[in-house]
């Protein structure tokens, strides 16, 4: 475990909330467009966890909820761009 984490952990698990900079630290850098990893690679073990942990909260049983996925799934993707997060009136972050 790095330096950094174990910070990190000690802080959170006091409730301090981690704001400031960190010994040696000067700059995080955020790669939530994929620039610097493979998203879908990153992603990948995330995708059945999210899907179970869905299933779970919805309390419905897997073969409905697949049908339910697959469906939702395919409308977005036949309109992708009816879909994601809007910032004045145009889509950022297409889902």
């Amino acid at each position: 475990m790095s330096r950094l984490t174990r910070l990190m952990d000690a802080r959170l698990r006091r409730g301090v909330p981690i704001v400031g900079s960190v010994e040696g630290i000067r700059l995080v850098v955020l790669d939530f467009d994929g620039t610097l990893t493979d998203v879908f690679k990153e992603t990948a073990p995330y995708v059945p966890a999210f899907k179970d942990d869905f299933k779970e909260a919805l309390g419905i049983s897997q073969q409905e909820f697949d049908q339910r996925w697959s469906r939702m799934e395919r409308i977005v993707r036949e309109n992708p761009f009816n879909y994601g997060w809007k910032e004045h009136g145009r889509i950022v972050v297409p889902a």
